[in-house]
This record gives C-alpha cells, structure tokens and sequence, in this order.
C-alpha cells in the first residue's frame, strides 16, 4: 500500500503575518528574523515559523503547537471594544494578604509551646 505525501506549504513571511494581525486589529512584532509576537489582544501569541506553518506558544500556556496564522489569532483573542464605563480588566482590585513565612512560623511554634 502505497504512503500518502503531506502537500509542502509555502514557507511563512512575516510580511504575510503581519498584514493577516493588523487586519484583525492587533499589533505584530518583529522580534527577530525567527521569532514573531501578537501583541494587543486578551493574551500574548509568541509564533515561530516552521516550514508552511507556525510554532505558536501562547503567554502563560503550557506546550506550544503547530498551527496556521488564523489559529494564532484565535489564541490570541481580541480584547472588546470598554463602553462608556471602564472595562473590567482596568478596575483595580483589592490586595489580597496573605500569611507571610514568618507568622506561620511564629503560629506554629506557639502553639507547639502551649
């Protein structure tokens, strides 16, 4: 039985992937000659090109994966347009305090004394 051959893609430029970001309204960036970001969307889109298609690494995600341009705008998400209110992601939030090292060493020495 004969193997089927997996059809080459042309190779990725950066050209193609900045005008494909831009006109989703994000903002690509050129780090180096092998190395492109997606900036200004929910998350940070790190892509590499490799061979037709992207190595693509979202900002605080696990593995990276093999995908096309259009997956690596969908991981990277576009952020909705704040109404006249401010949008939640600006509203400051409450510090939230917790125990530090040495209070729970002091607790636990406390009550291993009593």
């Amino acid at each position: 039985m004969a193997r089927r051959r997996r059809r080459q893609q042309p190779p990725t430029t950066y050209q193609d992937f900045a005008r494909h970001v831009e006109s989703a309204g994000l903002t690509p960036r050129n780090c180096t000659e092998h190395h492109w970001q997606i900036r200004g969307g929910e998350r940070l889109v790190n892509c590499w090109p490799h061979g037709g298609q992207l190595r693509i690494h979202v900002d605080g995600g696990g593995k990276s994966r093999l995908g096309t341009i259009r997956d690596a705008l969908r991981l990277a998400g576009v952020r909705p347009k704040p109404a006249d209110e401010s949008p939640p992601w600006e509203e400051p939030k409450p510090p939230v305090r917790t125990p530090g090292v040495l209070r729970r060493c002091l607790r636990a020495m406390w009550r291993f004394l009593w």
